[in-house]
């Protein structure tokens, strides 16, 4: 698998080529010979220049990931070299690296047209990060006029793709009823779906949704249980949720020192609320923090 860092999100496999039985490298030796490679083996990278050359998609994706690698071996433009031809061989992962690196600015001068073209290569070939990016470029009128429906088009195939922050995404825009319609039980759905997978921020929407009780029903465990797991992973407003929580008795049992110590996580954090429920806290003692 041969993945750069995602675009847009705290948040990059390898497809079958078209190369010859000539050019064929296993991807095992491709790995080792990269690895040598880095430790300054010259026979090694000789080797998988050849091999690249040849045509061996393997030997193109290490090449390419290599070039990338911080330090003296840095080489941006032969990167997108390798990558590019690794893309003329159907590899969408490839396509995806030279829209990346298009949309950082990343060793090449920053160009969102050029990053929409090699992410919509890479999303007409399946991939569901290039499909989330395309969202995002499309619904902030980046490289292409903006257009909300080709966004929310895109956003939707990388959700149901199971992007996690897509999924998210979605469920964001159906919380506002931004460019469709508010629909929370539909947002509650992608929320759900992503904080499944550890999405932190849909943790801590979930959690506000099973407080408020507006479309699901109030339920302070699940609440707690979701805050709890965005809480730990730094969200300062689920920081600050979960001290109310535990201030209360809401879904755990009463508890003034854990209320605090969360409170003081948030605070830390520059979140106001819990700046105001320390204080109040302090203040007036017994009085719920809100």
């Amino acid at each position: 698998m041969r993945r750069q860092v995602r675009v847009f999100s705290a948040s990059f496999i390898l497809c079958t080529g078209t190369a010859s039985a000539e050019s064929f490298l296993p991807q095992e030796a491709a790995i080792a010979l990269e690895r040598k490679a880095i430790r300054g083996d010259h026979e090694a990278l000789e080797h998988l220049r050849r091999a690249a050359v040849d045509g061996a998609l393997t030997a193109r994706l290490a090449l390419g990931a290599m070039f990338l690698l911080p330090g003296p071996m840095r080489n941006t433009p032969e990167a997108l070299n390798w990558y590019r031809l690794a893309s003329d061989q159907g590899d969408s992962s490839a396509a995806f690296n030279v829209g990346a690196l298009y949309a950082r600015g990343d060793g090449v001068a920053r160009n969102p047209e050029a990053a929409v073209r090699w992410f919509t290569i890479a999303a007409e070939r399946g991939d569901v990060q290039a499909k989330y990016n395309l969202a995002l470029f499309y619904s902030r009128g980046e490289g292409v006029p903006r257009d909300e429906l080709v966004a929310l088009r895109w956003g939707r195939a990388a959700a149901e793709g199971g992007d996690a922050q897509a999924q998210y995404w979605m469920g964001i825009h159906y919380y506002e009823g931004s460019d469709v319609p508010r629909d929370i039980a539909e947002a509650t759905k992608w929320f759900q779906q992503a904080a499944e997978k550890n999405h932190a921020l849909a943790q801590s929407a979930l959690c506000d949704l099973y407080v408020k009780g507006d479309v699901v029903a109030k339920d302070y465990a699940a609440a707690t249980r979701w805050c709890e797991k965005a809480a730990t992973q730094g969200v300062a407003k689920a920081q600050n949720n979960l001290g109310v929580m535990y201030f209360n008795g809401y879904g755990v049992p009463r508890d003034h020192s854990e209320a605090r110590k969360w409170f003081q996580k948030a605070k830390d954090q520059g979140d106001p609320t819990a700046d105001k429920n320390l204080r109040e806290m302090e203040r007036a003692g017994p009085r719920a923090p809100t």
